[in-house]
């Protein structure tokens, strides 16, 4: 059945008896994008949710959303205070987390007169140096007690200088 309803949507149907499909939920999509081992969902009117999947954006398999949709995904997460917040400065930056899931990192922003959101998975746990695949001498770095800093300059010429 939920393969039915999944097809269903990817080919533009309307969405099953009942309301939206939980593909199209804000929550499933979210699901979807940890499943995925993705680190960022996209939404975006009349376009199909994206997933950041190994710095790529990957379009899911679902219709695209229409412009009440996006809204209506990105406002789910919102109190009222970051409603009122967007509605002044056109953008909110806020985090939230799903239980059993992840934290997340969001902006929801206005964008060519729609709403457009991207939420940003954010682990429970941190991942050790080891998992994160970093040279040894990166964690020798950061045991470092006052002794090394790194400072990167930048300027509008485009040059940088590192200094340690």
């Amino acid at each position: 059945m939920k393969r039915r309803r999944a097809d269903a949507l990817s080919d533009g149907g309307p969405p099953p008896p009942g309301g939206v499909a939980p593909e199209l939920s804000l929550p499933g999509l979210l699901q979807k994008l940890i499943q995925l081992k993705g680190s960022d969902l996209h939404i975006a009117a009349n376009s199909p949710p994206r997933a950041r999947l190994y710095g790529r954006l990957v379009p899911l398999e679902v219709r695209p959303l229409s412009g009440g949709e996006a809204k209506a995904m990105a406002y789910s997460v919102l109190s009222d205070a970051q409603k009122h917040e967007l509605e002044e400065k056109l953008e909110v930056d806020f985090s939230f987390g799903i239980k059993d899931l992840s934290r997340f990192r969001g902006n929801v922003f206005h964008q060519r007169g729609v709403v457009g959101a991207v939420f940003r998975a954010v682990p429970w746990e941190i991942a050790s140096f080891e998992a994160l695949g970093l040279p040894a001498v990166i964690k020798f770095l950061c045991r470092l007690r006052n002794s090394v800093g790194l400072n990167l300059q930048t300027n509008p010429s485009f040059r940088s200088g590192t200094y340690l």
